[in-house]
């Protein structure tokens, strides 16, 4: 529902006042595919900079990178208070589009921009909501997925749907990848959806609640694996998990590390690469916990496996 009547001329401008949302590299496909097309936002919203890495480096997210590269300002709050909410709002949006945010906006926000928040999700709404819709089709083996345009509301990709588009799996998508390319695609319906929403010529459709399915946050855990699982499955978690967190088995430890000190009963091995030929999947390259990587191959021979 339009809130508020803004003046056609200028809603109808390519280069119209809007307020991007979105934190990661996926965010930045999105806004590279909105740039080539001539939609600039006013503001980049996302989140601060983090430290990263085992030398716990403090790291700007892509989306600022983006920002700084366009010379776009910047607000990065840790949550949206207020005062972040005033902030954003003294920029007069008409629409704002979020992709890749994960964080919950307020409706005192969400109701004060005319024209709505436009949410690129990464999955056939309402299938797989949550914060990990690109990996849950690979785990499942689904044969396809696509991307959906919302219009936000409080709950989490809850909001009549805009507009979607459907792509064909072929079962060796890795997520990220397969997110890199939604991500793109979702910017590229926006293109063509904005200025037709901005006009009144979208009508808005519910989700079938009923429908609905969710993905969770992705731990650690989800990658702890055994060698003797069915090798599709596994194909398949190294595909979702690749590159983070990264598959890993735990075989018994004979070895006692610092002398005097009780030895961990597991050791802990990170896969670095593996394929998967003639229904097989084979690590090729693996890292023993505290130790540098090695083949497989001498892996197995060293430890008898």
């Amino acid at each position: 529902m339009l809130k508020k009547f803004y003046p056609k001329t200028i809603l109808l401008m390519k280069n119209n006042n809007f307020i991007f949302f979105g934190t990661p590299d996926y965010a930045v496909h999105t806004l590279e595919s909105l740039k080539l097309s001539g939609f600039l936002p006013s503001l980049i919203v996302c989140s601060p900079d983090a430290k990263v890495g085992r030398k716990q480096i403090l790291t700007a997210p892509p989306a600022k990178l983006f920002a700084l590269q366009n010379n776009m300002p910047i607000l990065q709050p840790t949550k949206i208070d207020q005062a972040t909410v005033d902030g954003i709002l003294k920029y007069a949006p008409a629409y704002a589009v979020v992709a890749a945010y994960g964080k919950i906006l307020p409706n005192i926000l969400l109701d004060a921009v005319p024209y709505g928040f436009l949410n690129v999700h990464p999955s056939l709404l309402p299938k797989y909501r949550g914060p990990a819709p690109e990996i849950a089709p690979i785990l499942n083996g689904d044969t396809k997925t696509g991307v959906t345009i919302i219009l936000l509301d409080q709950l989490v990709d809850h909001g009549p749907i805009l507009a979607q588009e459907e792509i064909v799996l072929n079962g060796n998508e890795f997520s990220h990848d397969l997110a890199k390319n939604l991500f793109e695609i979702g910017g590229k319906m926006l293109v063509n959806i904005i200025p037709k929403w901005l006009e009144g010529k979208i009508n808005s459709t519910d989700q079938d609640h009923t429908q609905a399915t969710l993905t969770y946050k992705t731990k650690k855990l989800d990658a702890k694996i055994n060698l003797s699982d069915d090798p599709k499955i596994l194909w398949a978690k190294w595909r979702a998990y690749y590159p983070w967190p990264g598959l890993y088995f735990e075989i018994d430890n004979p070895h006692q590390t610092k002398l005097g000190a009780k030895p961990p009963s597991k050791l802990h091995v990170k896969i670095n690469k593996a394929i998967f030929a003639d229904n097989q999947f084979t690590p090729t390259l693996v890292t023993p916990e505290g130790k540098k990587p090695i083949t497989f191959t001498e892996f197995k021979k060293a430890h008898k496996i």
